[in-house]
């Protein structure tokens, strides 16, 4: 039993770096709760490390500005890329980790707050029916698909919302693969949630609203989720696939992602080359 003083889970003491780093890691390595509630939380980290590194808070060049303005040319190369942007340089320049920071950084807080809820909704839906490895490769590897066809297609953009396109395909394959009929109120709901974001995507850029929607970054991220998802209902009842290969391939995903962030901030922030 532990003191006044520590934790009485961890046994840290209170008030303690060491404690609030163990509370944290417990609460996000706990398997009952959805990844798609970790992957909220470090989206939501570098939206503000983003934040910050526009400046002070106040002011023409500061971080309120990058909340309600974010497409400011003055931000772009010194914020915006560095934190994750996708376009024709990923083949350019060969800046290949763009299609994976792209997916953790967002412009605006509307467009932060649109993809999580997005997520919150459909990310534990589709994590019931898959292990917490296979929907993170799900997540990563749709939103670099939907990245790197963006970057193909020659535009610019960021956000999470190709690899939450990739789970909103994976669960209507997977509905589809199980047998569900189209009738079925769950079927129904993915599909209209499917054809308001593509239809909303076309109807915002063709109004020229100032701003634009990477439809080709949904469409991407849309079809790399359901492909994945038929590879997985082919190997998921293989023991060496769902013990060993799949947390592999999450594991490995995850290290990737930090790579790329190092491997940005490196380029960006102080010229490695």
């Amino acid at each position: 039993m532990g003191t006044a003083d520590e934790c009485p889970y961890c046994g840290a003491r209170r008030g303690s770096p060491a404690g609030y780093a163990r509370s944290w890691w417990r609460t996000l390595s706990d398997p009952n709760r959805p990844l798609s509630y970790v992957i909220m939380i470090a989206i939501g980290v570098m939206f503000a490390l983003t934040v910050v590194l526009a400046g002070a808070f106040f002011g023409p060049e500061g971080a309120l500005e990058a909340l309600l303005r974010p497409h400011r040319p003055e931000l772009l190369d010194r914020v915006i890329l560095p934190m994750g942007l996708t376009g024709s340089f990923v083949f350019t320049h060969g800046i290949w980790w763009a299609v994976f920071t792209s997916i953790f950084s967002h412009l605006g807080i509307i467009h932060l707050g649109f993809n999580l809820y997005v997520l919150y909704i459909l990310g534990p839906l589709l994590e019931r029916s898959v292990s917490r490895s296979t929907f993170w490769s799900i997540f990563v590897l749709s939103g670099a698909g939907g990245a790197t066809l963006t970057a193909m297609m020659g535009n610019l953009a960021a956000g999470a919302s190709g690899a939450i396109m990739g789970v909103l395909g994976a669960s209507l394959a997977l509905g589809y693969l199980s047998g569900r009929d189209w009738n079925d109120q769950v079927m129904q709901t993915l599909l209209r949630w499917a054809i308001l974001i593509f239809v909303f995507g076309f109807a915002v850029n063709l109004m020229g609203a100032g701003i634009r929607i990477d439809n080709w970054g949904h469409f991407g991220g849309f079809v790399t989720g359901g492909v994945l998802i038929f590879v997985w209902t082919q190997v998921k009842n293989n023991p060496t696939f769902r013990d060993t290969v799949s947390p592999i391939l999450g594991w490995a995903l995850l290290a990737l992602v930090v790579v790329a962030f190092l491997r940005s901030w490196s380029y960006f922030f102080f010229a490695a080359g």
